[in-house]
């Protein structure tokens, strides 16, 4: 996460009354080692800019209590003193608290919405106010308006997530992108919305209405995907294994004498990469028997390189490319 994102994640969870859950989360998160430095400018920054007032009576010695305490008008000395030596020892004491597998379990006030992140490299769940159920694969980023209330239940996605939306056919949901809106009212479905890769949904269950200012508007079918094109211009309708695009949302994988083709399609969720073939001839009749749950990428790649023949070059950390002899 950059610092500036850090810094926006903490001043507007300042202001929000979240879950016990999800405070304690943000504390093991705040508390982490990673991204430390970037944590103690950026909190920095927060103390920085905060002005005098009279201190409230009553204010707890919770940090966030009193940047929210701080932010909404001026406070005096003493005020701003308390906030920087709070803060700054919560970002510098590493390794007091240990995350659970690197997950960011936060949430955020934005304007008016709860915003929920993953953190790098991790995946997280998170149950949402109406009971609907989403899981956000690395990097990723949800955004609720209004707490989910009102007659629309409207989320932004950046990033890759996997909804159990909870039925209300009073209330249509709806996932919002920089390119397109899916619009549901109870379903099983993934939508993939990462900058500088290609945007995508695909339906599991029920039905889903997508559209956009230049996406044509589909109604999906279940083991239907709707996918924007290598050059961003064009969109694609296909038949697919839907397995292989929400799988990611589980604990594992597990594949059994499946086509590597298949294979490499839930691995790109799984690990948020881009597979390229040198020749999509050469790897047909290529099935493979095997399980997936904490293995590097590298790791994996070695394993499959040595039960089936495939090499693997990795051009970066977001593109590898598969090739045979």
């Amino acid at each position: 996460m950059t610092k500036k994102t850090i810094k926006e994640t903490i001043e507007s969870f300042s202001r929000g009354n979240f879950p016990e859950e999800i405070n304690s989360g943000f504390e093991k998160w705040m508390l982490d080692s990673d991204s430390a430095a970037e944590k103690d400018s950026a909190l920095e920054e927060i103390w920085s800019g905060i002005d005098s007032r009279p201190l409230r009576e009553g204010l707890t010695d919770d940090p966030f209590d009193l940047i929210a305490e701080a932010d909404s008008s001026n406070s005096r000395r003493k005020l701003r003193s308390r906030v920087r030596r709070l803060l700054i020892a919560a970002a510098s004491t590493a390794a007091a608290f240990l995350t659970l597998a690197g997950v960011y379990r936060l949430g955020a006030i934005s304007g008016s919405g709860m915003c929920l992140a993953s953190a790098e490299h991790s995946k997280s769940s998170f149950v949402l106010p109406d009971s609907s159920k989403v899981w956000l694969n690395s990097g990723s980023r949800l955004y609720l308006t209004n707490g989910l209330k009102g007659r629309k239940r409207e989320v932004r996605l950046e990033g890759e997530g996997y909804f159990e939306v909870a039925r209300n056919e009073k209330r249509p949901f709806i996932v919002k992108t920089d390119k397109m809106d899916i619009t549901v009212l109870g379903t099983k479905f993934t939508v993939t919305a990462y900058e500088n890769f290609p945007y995508s949904a695909c339906l599991a269950e029920g039905s889903v209405n997508v559209s956009g200012r230049n996406v044509p508007e589909t109604v999906l079918r279940p083991g239907e995907m709707l996918s924007e094109s290598g050059d961003g211009n064009t969109w694609r309708l296909e038949q697919v294994r839907a397995s292989n695009f929400t799988a990611w949302a589980g604990s594992q994988m597990t594949f059994d004498e499946i086509p590597l083709t298949d294979i490499v399609e839930s691995l790109e969720h799984w690990y948020n990469v881009e597979f390229a073939f040198s020749s999509a001839e050469a790897f047909k009749g290529i099935r493979l028997s095997l399980t997936v749950r904490t293995e590097s990428i590298e790791e994996l790649l070695d394993a499959i390189e040595a039960i089936s023949g495939v090499h693997f070059r990795i051009i970066d950390p977001r593109h590898i490319l598969l090739f045979i002899d």
